[in-house]
């Protein structure tokens, strides 16, 4: 028998609200909620989430095969699983397909990705820096923040660690291989003739820059893309972040969580859907959101071959 069940959707301005409407009064919090991993200890801490693995089991859900196991990990405490994976998005590279010419550039003998384009190393993203700007002198290469979260797939990447201690306890940056990785970078990155100018950020933000056509490469998520593709006239494309020592970028990754209380079947039931194939490929399709569960991630909802960014897995 089919079952129609009328949801509000209720949303917060920042993390900080919502973890502040979290604590308020229990018939004020919302039955299921999308929840930032990082904030997931203060979560539990407080006692405003109700663990999962009993309320699927009852559902005959099993989420074993569906997410990566390091994604319920990440969710998980206290030996359960406290929320479900829903979205985990990757630090990417977009670039201007117009500006970057990685054709041209293996025919000029530079070093570039091969035709595949699902990886690429150090070597072969400062090639493409210095050709944009070559070939398009009005244009920059490349504008990485000057901070930790920008900063950080790089340090990894080299084979670093951003943090130091267990559990951590200071940043890492002193040691040898993250000043050798920073060593490598910063010259590139802080080229005053291939990065944006004081002048230029003052004026607008990278991905500004980007949508004029005058910024070759920024870093960015998934939430990115549907913003890029209502620029008229930009044509972009995605790699990984740079192959250093290793391959490695840094994430969001965010959780559904039900809140405790009597409304916890309803939600728990609501919850089931949208973890579901059918559920995740809606959400999919709007184009802000990298799946957690892995069917959808590889389907068509997510790829979408007919729109921008052509290499999306």
């Amino acid at each position: 028998q089919a079952t129609s069940v009328e949801v509000t959707l209720r949303s917060w301005p920042t993390r900080g609200r919502l973890l502040k409407a979290l604590e308020g009064p229990a018939e004020q919090r919302p039955d299921v909620y999308l929840l930032n991993r990082r904030d997931l200890g203060r979560v539990v801490d407080d006692g405003v989430n109700r663990s999962l693995f009993g309320l699927l089991q009852a559902r005959d859900i099993s989420y074993g095969d569906g997410f990566s196991q390091r994604s319920i990990a990440a969710f998980s405490a206290q030996d359960d699983l406290q929320c479900i994976p829903y979205g985990v998005s990757p630090m990417v590279m977009y670039y201007n397909t117009d500006l970057v010419d990685f054709a041209d550039m293996r025919e000029r003998g530079l070093p570039a990705p091969d035709e595949e384009l699902d990886s690429w190393d150090w070597q072969e993203m400062a090639a493409a820096v210095r050709y944009a700007v070559r070939k398009h002198p009005r244009a920059r290469g490349i504008s990485i923040s000057p901070d930790l979260e920008s900063l950080a797939p790089f340090l990894y990447a080299g084979g670093g660690q951003v943090f130091e201690g267990d559990p951590p306890t200071s940043l890492n940056f002193s040691d040898g291989t993250n000043v050798d990785t920073l060593a490598q970078v910063l010259p590139l990155l802080r080229n005053p003739n291939l990065t944006l100018s004081d002048d230029q950020l003052a004026k607008a933000d990278p991905v500004t820059w980007f949508e004029r056509g005058r910024l070759a490469m920024v870093e960015g998520y998934r939430s990115l893309t549907p913003r890029l593709r209502e620029v008229r006239g930009l044509h972009f494309d995605v790699l990984p972040m740079p192959r250093l020592d290793t391959d490695a970028t840094v994430g969001e990754q965010e959780g559904l969580c039900v809140s405790p209380g009597p409304k916890v079947q309803p939600a728990a039931d609501f919850l089931v859907y949208a973890i579901s194939d059918e559920g995740m490929s809606t959400i999919a399709e709007t184009g802000y959101v990298v799946p957690a569960s892995l069917g959808v991630a590889r389907s068509e909802s997510f790829l979408q071959p007919d729109q921008q960014p052509m290499h999306a897995g």
